[in-house]
């Protein structure tokens, strides 16, 4: 798996886009690859811990490849790949920034930053706020931060840790996990709760696609739908109660309880 942040490393230059798939970049480049004729280095420089803080020349330097081409000089290579790290996060790194706009076509990381609208891509939202994500938004992961609006279009890949507030309809949150939670669907989708992800309110036209293993919706109300739960936990609004996993499933009504 390529990790944050990748770049291809050539003779002549450093290629460090927008992603992180070391094939992805090689197809963009058109170059030759295959055992022992590879004419380029697949580099990553990552921060220690994900901490995105951390100056950028006490990031961990690694080649992920076995062979090296005959011009790659460590000594060398490895300040050019810093060099073309350090001038890509100046425009997609923003670390406790009042950003007001993530605008269409642009692609940032956010930490600790207080934001306003998302119509581009955001990567990752570390700490912080991002108040709204529009159509044709998008925020790839959330991790401790808080979105606090996704609207119709709009889209957050994945919550980690992180809050999502509110989904409204047609904006999508794809999968919920690790701590994350989705305080209230109305109208929207949530596709995927599972380890650990919550989804406290569902109701008016909003819907959750799966409940896995360790997944909780804590309310279901009028007009809400679970679509299907193959594990976890949910809740309705009339008090039943459906509990989950691979071999055992329960429904709890109200009268079961008293």
């Amino acid at each position: 798996m390529c990790m944050f942040k990748s770049m291809l490393l050539l003779k002549d230059k450093v290629f460090c886009p927008n992603y992180d798939s070391h094939e992805d970049m090689i197809n963009e480049t058109g170059m030759e690859h295959g055992p022992m004729r590879e004419n380029f280095v697949r580099v990553e420089i990552t921060p220690p811990h994900d901490d995105l803080t951390v100056p950028i020349d006490k990031w961990e330097y690694k080649v992920d490849q076995d062979y090296l081409p005959e011009w790659y000089v460590e000594e060398v290579d490895k300040p050019r790949c810093f060099d073309a790290l350090k001038a890509w996060a100046v425009k997609h790194i923003l670390v406790g920034q009042d950003v007001p706009e993530v605008k269409q076509g642009e692609f940032v990381v956010l930490v600790n930053c207080n934001t306003g609208i998302v119509k581009g891509t955001v990567q990752k939202v570390l700490g912080g706020t991002v108040q709204e994500v529009w159509d044709g938004g998008t925020v790839q992961k959330v991790w401790g931060g808080t979105v606090q609006k996704v609207r119709g279009g709009g889209t957050v890949q994945e919550v980690w840790g992180g809050t999502v507030q509110k989904v409204w309809g047609g904006g999508t949150v794809q999968k919920v996990w690790g701590g994350g939670t989705v305080q209230k669907v109305w109208g929207g989708t949530v596709q995927e709760v599972l380890d650990g992800g919550t989804v406290q309110k569902v109701w008016d036209g909003g819907t959750v696609q799966e409940v896995l293993d360790g997944g909780t919706v804590q309310k279901v109300w009028d007009g809400g739908t679970v679509q299907k739960q193959i594990g976890g936990i949910v809740i309705y609004a009339d008090g039943r109660i459906s509990v989950c996993n691979k071999n055992f499933y329960r429904l709890v009504t109200p009268e079961a309880t008293k």
